[in-house]
């Protein structure tokens, strides 16, 4: 069977766009991951606590800064620790840092449907790389591509190629032949 050999192609932009693409494509997607899912569920390194124990610092008036963040909270309090907590209910635990006397800052509102920009954008991302991973395969079929090896191995139903018979080296070969020619048995 002759063996296929591969003609080299000289670089061009539709190349370099060609293995470009997918890559910016993951890259965006990584961005957007980490930017609008990672980093704000992470906390930025602050020490995370159950809602309970939130609601008391701000009851004993120990937060003075807090953030809100859709339903996180990240506070601040007077000694300069970094707190972060997750609320049931927001309307409530501004209403009461509020009444305590917290700086209340609000980062975004939270979305009613939980579906906003970088939601939507990763839900379609595998939409078009898939159209462009077909679109490959359609300029593949089209330039003429052989693909007479893959038929071959399809027809033959999958098996594995033959592996050829090993060759002995000489020094062997011979060493076997002399002792056989001797009536000896030879050596395993």
């Amino acid at each position: 069977m002759p063996r296929a050999t591969r003609k080299s192609r000289p670089l061009s932009l539709a190349r370099v766009l060609a293995a470009a693409l997918p890559l910016a494509l993951i890259c965006g997607a990584l961005f957007l991951l980490i930017q609008y899912v990672w980093l704000p569920a992470s906390g930025y390194g602050a020490r995370r606590l159950a809602y309970e124990e939130f609601e008391t610092l701000v009851r004993d008036q120990k937060v003075t800064h807090a953030t809100v963040d859709g339903n996180i909270v990240r506070a601040e309090t007077g000694e300069g620790w970094q707190l972060m907590a997750l609320t049931p209910s927001v309307d409530r635990s501004v209403d009461l840092m509020i009444k305590k006397g917290v700086r209340v800052e609000a980062v975004r509102a939270l979305p009613s449907s939980g579906l906003s920009l970088p939601v939507l954008v990763l839900a379609l991302l595998p939409y078009p790389v898939l159209a462009y991973l077909a679109w490959g395969l359609v300029q593949a079929v089209g330039s003429g591509a052989e693909f007479e090896e893959t038929e071959h191995l399809l027809k033959q139903g999958l098996r594995a190629p033959e592996e050829p018979a090993a060759t002995l080296p000489q020094a062997l070969q011979d060493s076997i032949e002399t002792e056989e020619e001797s009536g000896r048995r030879p050596r395993r």
